[in-house]
């Protein structure tokens, strides 16, 4: 029985699936971080569960099971993962198509428990339901950028706030500066041009 599978690129998921509750994205993500990059299938165990994954360069393919499950049938499932990925997206990283893909794995892991609904009502509600997680997944994640951008934004607004007070205090600085410079000709000439008309007007 596959519970839960994965595709990362490096330590990023581009996509995951599991039928059923339970923190296994979090045991998943702790292994992603912590496995070698090898193309040899490795599996880990913990507690009654097994994590089998390998990796094509920068990609991973990652499944979770219970222990009792062959090794063989894990590492056929990580085949067809890989192959299903590959033919379908390539080796790009673009996000567009993870609900897409979301949607494999979650036929690829019903296929490994045989599960097959009759009903084609009962498979496209799903299908649905697992477009509208992986779409809100995505909002949460524009969302938590646009949060940081409006700080940034905030912050940047602040700076430039900060630079223009700064460019008018200067100005301000520089007058001050230049009046106390040439203060004491100001007074000499005001004093001399002073004398000058009382002198030409007693004079005349």
């Amino acid at each position: 029985m596959i519970i839960y599978a994965l595709v990362a690129r490096s330590s990023f998921v581009l996509a995951e699936y599991t039928p059923y509750d339970g923190d296994y994205p979090s045991l998943a993500r702790k292994i992603l971080a912590r496995s070698p990059k090898s193309q040899a299938k490795t599996t880990l165990s913990k507690d009654d569960y097994a994590f089998s994954f390998f990796s094509d360069n920068e990609f991973t393919f990652l499944c979770m099971n219970k222990v009792n499950v062959p090794k063989n049938v894990t590492y056929k499932f990580l085949d067809e993962l890989a192959e299903s990925f590959f033919s379908k997206h390539g080796r790009n990283e673009e996000q567009s198509w993870s609900a897409k893909f979301t949607l494999s794995i979650k036929q690829l892991i019903e296929k490994y428990e045989g599960k097959k609904s009759n009903d084609k009502l009962d498979v496209i509600e799903d299908d649905l339901k697992v477009v509208i997680d992986v779409a809100h997944d995505n909002i949460d994640k524009l969302l938590e950028r646009g949060q940081a951008l409006e700080v940034i934004q905030a912050k940047a607004s602040s700076m430039r706030y900060s630079a223009d007070m700064f460019r008018r205090n200067s100005k301000k600085l520089k007058r001050a500066a230049l009046m106390e410079k040439y203060k004491n000709t100001f007074i000499v000439v005001a004093i001399v041009a002073g004398v000058g008309y009382l002198t030409f007007n007693i004079i005349f």
